[in-house]
């Protein structure tokens, strides 16, 4: 096994010696990368694969100053690709977030 190789636990877990589960700690830099714009992950999915309810992760990452960003739009280049996707479809709103994903900047 190469020893150079790092894996990253995204949770922790806290044994507190009192009643329950053990409290969990999420790693900060994982959790900033996994809600990166370029990433994408949904916060649903996150809480899934971390185990935890999705309300616990949100309180965990507002209390750590963790936010999901998304891509600098202005509101002419989103009109811009508002009117190319009209020109293009009459599908729903799943199919405009994908074309908006793959337009935007």
């Amino acid at each position: 096994m190469d020893t150079d190789v790092v894996f990253l636990e995204p949770v922790t877990l806290l044994h507190t010696n009192h009643a329950g589960h053990p409290k969990k700690t999420i790693n900060i830099e994982f959790l900033t990368e996994a809600v990166s714009n370029s990433c994408q992950i949904n916060l649903t999915e996150l809480a899934k694969t971390l185990e935890l309810h999705r309300n616990t992760l949100q309180l965990y990452m507002k209390g750590h100053g963790v936010a999901q960003k998304y891509s600098e739009l202005t509101n002419s280049d989103l009109n811009i690709l508002v009117g190319k996707f009209k020109k293009q479809s009459d599908s729903d709103i799943r199919y405009i977030i994908s074309f908006l994903h793959r337009h935007g900047p």
